[in-house]
């Protein structure tokens, strides 16, 4: 039987229930990345409300949505200053302290980066969020500003990963550098996604590029990853431009949209179980 990402988490959610803690009734999760926003309102371990702002309008985070059930909150970010900014503006309009990921609250993966400290903390709450929910060893790619692939082992060891230029960026890059080439809204796509690896315009070519190409590059790096570490490691895939890529990545076994904010969830819950 297959089970989608919302039964997979109720199902972890039922199974380390805990009748002596006292969780509260709705969590606010924030994952502040380079070029969005993403937030989620947790009633116990469903997700009730998602959104996202543009990182460039942190100043308007709720966009007109209710804020007086909200409890607690837990943030994730990779943007120190905003970070900073977005904690202020919380503390000032609903009077929470919020955790925050490798500051107060930390995740509870067995690091093993020579440098720990080097590691996006959005890194780690991926991959503790696809090791609680999918089991592990698994592989976790993260389609945002940059591609970001990463491996926890059988023993539950976070061991590292990869890098690449995102797909927008690299289009951007792509569009500013060479006079000739279009800028392109990978969100908005007036041509729609490409059906044919050959191209019969400028933006259907760029964009059969994109696809085929990250497509290319993420199967490869997934294939390569399963050599070294076990053939039939599952690989779950996330991020914003997951919906862009997904069908040009064969590799990839789950997409879970939301895994960053089920995982702020999770730390969330495992720092209230400590109390």
């Amino acid at each position: 039987m297959e089970f989608t990402c919302d039964l997979r988490f109720a199902i972890w959610d039922f199974l380390n229930f805990d009748e002596n803690q006292s969780l509260v009734i709705m969590l606010l999760a924030i994952d502040i990345g380079n070029t969005n926003i993403s937030l989620g309102l947790f009633k116990q371990s469903k997700i009730v409300d998602k959104w996202k702002v543009s990182s460039s309008r942190y100043g308007d985070l709720f966009k007109g949505r209710k804020k007086r059930d909200i409890e607690a909150i837990i943030i994730c970010s990779v943007v120190p200053a905003l970070e900073q900014r977005v904690e202020k503006s919380l503390q000032e309009e609903l009077n929470i302290s919020p955790l925050v990921v490798g500051r107060n609250v930390s995740v509870a993966l067995s690091n093993l980066y020579q440098e720990p400290k080097q590691v996006g903390q959005d890194r780690l709450v991926n991959s503790l969020a696809a090791a609680e929910i999918y089991g592990f060893p698994v592989i976790v790619i993260d389609f945002g500003t940059a591609i970001t692939f990463d491996f926890v082992s059988q023993n539950r060891e976070y061991l590292g990963g990869v890098i690449v230029p995102g797909i927008k960026l690299s289009v951007d890059a792509l569009s500013q550098k060479a006079a000739l080439l279009p800028t392109i809204d990978l969100v908005n796509l007036s041509e729609g996604f490409p059906k044919d690896l050959l191209g019969r315009s400028t933006v259907q070519s760029m964009l059969a590029g994109a696809a085929y190409g990250f497509g290319g590059l993420c199967d490869e790096i997934i294939r390569k990853m399963r050599e070294k570490y076990g053939r039939d490691i599952l690989t779950v895939g996330t991020g914003g431009e997951i919906s862009f890529i997904k069908d040009y990545c064969s590799q990839i076994n789950k997409i879970d949209e939301e895994l960053s904010l089920r995982g702020l969830w999770l730390i969330y819950k495992q720092k209230n179980r400590e109390r």
